[in-house]
């Protein structure tokens, strides 16, 4: 019987165990997951209903196979509220997510098993029958594969932080956590540090929280995301990315450039064309045209293919125009702890300026560089120190094949060790989203049901 551990039960990881529950195969599956929500992640762990999805309902089904799943139960369990075009709350989505799991597990065939530890992988060995991994509860488990599902970590710390400013919650590490509203009501001002979907979201919440003071929101390039907009027209690509890839960053914006001028200019019709093919495209980027991509347009790509429901944005532009919001362009340099707040230093192009708030949230986005995450995760320390995963070369997440396969510190096709989502994004660049982990989680689960692979016949794979 073939033993399977899922490590992380966030958006990832149960998309996972659903495609693997769904598999004939004799198999056992173990679920390592800290929370009791199977599903949930950070994403859809929220419990403000002003945290909308950045993505129409029509395109969040979980299967690429039925593509109105989600729509479908949404009327089956909110008849007549929600519609394919609408921006549905987050929190609704995760519980779209639990009950998809449950449903599978419930249909699952005899020949498959499932348990789910509550706990938090913190080590693991080799051995000759499989990997044996430790939990913080005492527990031990053995696999034949392991699936690091661990979805986005939280922002690093952009510059020094004492321990003591987070304690005292002038200082917010981690913007996903809920004691970043509290008592909001009763503050005069917040620094955002970012100005992405993380810190839209901070945004909403934290007015419907009640508010009314200033926020001011800092980011290196000045920009929030743009409108996602409905419908999206369709633009058929004048010729096939696999036939001739781009192979520097300059060719790939003059062919965007052409694509744009024969659709009339239409940026998110290219943008919609060219999403399938994106991890191709990365893949077939020499390693200096990607970390030259991620240097001169990587702020730019995030804050057009990343967009914002137009709710999120309306509120946004009411609070500049009201002065309640002020978008800073330019890098938190430094931050002091005041007696009454918080002293944040902006550098600009040509100055410095200093600011005032009384809470800073970091809204940074997820840091992908895993070495980093290792000093919080003691499961990665021990993959890292053994040599058994390695990280990407530009620090963006996981090495690894195409198909979720990870490298070890050689650069050889690990014959235990896979991932999926986030820790991907290095190889596929674009991985967050659910089509693309829907994708990935269906690819690997047929992967997982084929034959053992030796790392030999890995590497030929």
């Amino acid at each position: 019987m073939q033993r399977i551990a899922i490590i992380g039960g966030g958006l990832s990881g149960t998309l996972m165990a659903i495609r693997l529950l769904q598999s004939a195969s004799q198999r056992h599956i173990d679920l390592v997951e800290t929370s009791p929500d199977v599903g949930l992640g950070a994403a859809y762990g929220t419990v403000f209903a002003d945290h909308l999805l950045n993505v129409p309902a029509q395109n969040m089904s979980l299967f690429p196979d039925c593509p109105l799943h989600f729509c479908q139960w949404l009327g089956q369990h909110h008849p007549g509220i929600y519609h394919p075009d609408d921006f549905v709350p987050r929190l609704v989505f995760g519980k779209y997510v639990r009950e998809t799991f449950q449903s599978a597990l419930a249909a699952k065939p005899e020949s498959v098993s499932l348990k789910i530890h509550q706990a938090r992988a913190v080590d693991a060995l080799e051995k000759e029958d499989g990997v044996q991994l430790k939990l913080d509860n005492g527990d031990a488990l053995t696999a034949d594969r392991v699936i690091l599902a661990l979805g986005n970590p939280p922002p690093n710390n952009p510059v020094h932080v004492e321990a003591h400013w987070e304690t005292e919650n002038r200082y917010v590490g981690n913007p996903w956590a809920a004691k970043g509203y509290d008592s909001v009501q009763s503050l005069q001002s917040i620094l955002l540090i970012g100005s992405g979907l993380t810190a839209l979201d901070f945004i909403a919440a934290a007015h419907r929280q009640g508010f009314r003071g200033v926020f001011h929101v800092v980011s290196s390039h000045g920009r929030f995301p743009l409108l996602h907009s409905l419908p999206v027209a369709e633009h058929t690509l004048s010729r096939q990315p696999d036939e001739l890839a781009p192979a520097t960053v300059r060719e790939l914006v003059r062919w965007f450039k052409c694509e744009m001028q024969l659709a009339r200019g239409d940026w998110r019709a290219v943008l919609q064309a060219f999403r399938p093919w994106v991890p191709l495209l990365w893949r077939r980027l020499p390693l200096s045209e990607k970390a030259l991509f991620n240097r001169r347009l990587g702020s730019l790509w995030n804050v057009h293919r990343h967009r914002a429901a137009g709710s999120v944005l309306a509120l946004v532009g009411g609070l500049q125009q009201a002065q309640q919001l002020f978008l800073h362009r330019g890098r938190v340099h430094s931050l002091e702890f005041l007696a009454h707040g918080m002293e944040i230093r902006v550098r600009t192009h040509n100055r410095t300026r200093n600011l005032f708030a009384e809470r800073v949230v970091n809204c940074t986005g997820p840091c992908t560089d895993i070495e980093k995450n290792a000093v919080n995760d003691p499961l990665l320390q021990s993959l890292l120190a053994s040599g058994s995963i390695r990280a990407h070369a530009l620090r963006m997440g996981m090495d690894a094949l195409p198909d979720g396969q990870l490298l070890d510190a050689q650069g050889r096709p690990s014959p235990r060790y896979y991932t999926v989502g986030p820790p991907l994004k290095g190889v596929l660049f674009e991985c967050t989203a659910v089509p693309e982990i829907r994708e990935q989680a269906e690819k690997l689960a047929v992967l997982l049901s084929g034959k053992s692979f030796s790392r030999g016949a890995a590497a030929k794979a």
